[in-house]
């Protein structure tokens, strides 16, 4: 049985079955593991919120990165970790991500109606996480400044679909470490 702790941080869930009944306005984002040995291997599936607004997200990752436990506010609203959070709905990504120290996987995240991406990965000194290999952008029109100031990230990047992204100045502006083949 899952343990107080554990069960009483978010709503929504069934114990001990892998399965979750979300109202249509969430999602099904994590079965948590246990904490401790005596807990089941399952103890629950979560749901979470979608970001609506561009502001909702920036203020979720301000927060997540003051708190990034499995306990935080910003986790019983959208998810944990970061990785799981539901961003299907928002186009804007604009500096989403300029806090040195960022790191973490985000590669599942759904950028799929992403247009702008400036600034994203801005002055993230730390941020160097495979996977954004993975995003869909091909909505994506301005990715101006990027990766600009990510001293530290070195991922590739050549298979992104940025056929239709009409800005991209100072893309890798001061991305120090970055040394991919773009072809």
């Amino acid at each position: 049985t899952a343990t107080t702790s554990t069960a009483a941080f978010l709503p929504r869930m069934l114990r001990n079955t892998g399965k979750t009944v979300c109202p249509s306005n969430l999602f099904c984002y994590y079965t948590i593991p246990p904490t401790h040995p005596k807990e089941d291997a399952v103890c629950a599936t979560y749901c979470g919120r979608c970001f609506e607004t561009t502001a909702e997200l920036r203020q979720a990752i301000e927060d997540y990165m003051e708190d990034p436990s499995h306990t935080s506010q910003v986790a019983t609203t959208y998810g944990w970790p970061i990785k799981n959070w539901c961003t299907s709905l928002l186009s804007d990504f604009s500096y989403a991500f300029d806090k040195p120290d960022f790191n973490e996987d985000i590669s599942a995240w759904d950028l799929s109606s992403a247009t702008d991406l400036s600034h994203m990965f801005e002055n993230a000194t730390e941020f160097n996480q495979p996977g954004l290999i993975k995003w869909d952008l091909s909505s994506a029109v301005d990715m101006s400044y990027f990766l600009a100031g990510a001293t530290a990230f070195d991922q590739p990047l050549n298979q992104l679909d940025v056929s239709n992204v009409q800005f991209m100045m100072e893309m890798f502006a001061g991305a120090t470490s970055f040394d991919q083949d773009l072809n």
